[in-house]
């Protein structure tokens, strides 16, 4: 007797998450070690990096407490997909204001600030 079980990649909405989840975290990773690297290269500041990283983590933190009572609010998808292109948009401008030698301390703090989801 042989039962085909069903399986998740057959559900669409499974594997349009699953992708751009795997694609999310591919994207998060990429900024978090180029920011690191142009901390550390461009302007040479230890003391710079640690502040941009708990700049980068803190709102980590806080939405890790505070994401459910934001997700039983309101849709998940809208969550995700605002999200996403909020980390997309900052990631644009983080490659204009790099790529025009306009990428200060102030800017990567701002950008770090609000690149968590």
């Amino acid at each position: 007797m042989d039962q085909s079980k069903p399986t998740l990649f057959k559900n669409r909405a499974f594997v349009f998450l699953f992708f751009a989840s795997l694609l999310a975290i591919v994207g998060f990773s990429m900024f978090f070690m180029t920011t690191t690297w142009f901390v550390i290269s461009d302007l040479g500041s230890a003391g710079s990096l640690g502040i941009i990283l708990i700049a980068i983590t803190v709102p980590r933190i806080l939405m890790m407490a505070f994401g459910g009572v934001i997700a039983d609010k309101f849709k998940k998808t809208t969550i995700m997909f605002s999200t996403s292109s909020i980390q997309g948009i900052l990631i644009v401008a983080v490659f204009l204001l790099s790529n025009a030698d306009q990428l200060t301390f102030t800017y990567l703090l701002i950008i770090g600030l609000f690149s968590e989801r």
